[in-house]
């Protein structure tokens, strides 16, 4: 079982400075919190478990690196870390997208019914959910994430939620719970060492 962290109780700003002044506690107190719906939110966007875990293990290496390069401004500390994750899922997703004979069609409904679903979403709107849902987005930043306006992004959720509910002429769950199949295995998601390398990375 682990310890309880010296961080739990600590807010954003507090775990922030923390990380910001190289403690490899704060940083596996962030990891704690945030990289389950992290990798959830990298495999609705990317697709394959591979990916989405190189996309959220990158970006706890940009917060140890060059934590200045994370921008708490009015955002939490999820939604920063969820922008860094989806910029490099879009990045991995692009470059897949110009080698399609490497990548196999993601099988979303061997997981489970609400993944399915998720799957019938056209994919702008299944990453708007994801950053709202997972990433800790108002609609507003991820609607600015994905270069839309506010109004648009709320016509794009009522959608999905009209989608969601009436799949194959039955009731479905809100768009809260279809979500909640949040099962992400423990493959997908990276445990680190915490142990400090002489570059003083995490290794």
């Amino acid at each position: 079982m682990r310890k309880t962290s010296i961080f739990a109780a600590a807010d954003d700003t507090s775990l922030f400075a923390a990380v910001a002044a190289l403690s490899i506690e704060a940083v596996e107190e962030t990891y704690e919190r945030h990289a389950t719906d992290l990798c959830s939110l990298a495999l609705l966007v990317v697709g394959e478990p591979r990916l989405a875990t190189n996309a959220v293990a990158e970006a706890f290496m940009a917060l140890w690196r060059a934590p200045s390069s994370i921008c708490l401004k009015e955002q939490s500390l999820r939604a920063a870390l969820a922008g860094e994750v989806y910029t490099r899922c879009i990045h991995a997703r692009k470059t897949c997208e110009h080698a399609p004979g490497q990548r196999a069609k993601p099988d979303w409904s061997s997981r489970s019914p609400a993944r399915a679903d998720l799957a019938l979403l056209p994919r702008s709107q299944r990453d708007l959910l994801a950053l709202i849902l997972l990433g800790g987005h108002t609609r507003r930043q991820a609607a600015s994430r994905l270069d839309i306006d506010e109004a648009t992004a709320a016509r794009m959720i009522m959608d999905a939620i009209r989608t969601m509910r009436h799949v194959g002429r039955r009731p479905r769950p809100s768009v809260t719970a279809a979500i909640g199949f949040v099962d992400v295995p423990e493959s997908v998601i990276p445990r680190w060492s915490m142990t400090q390398s002489a570059g003083g990375n995490l290794s």
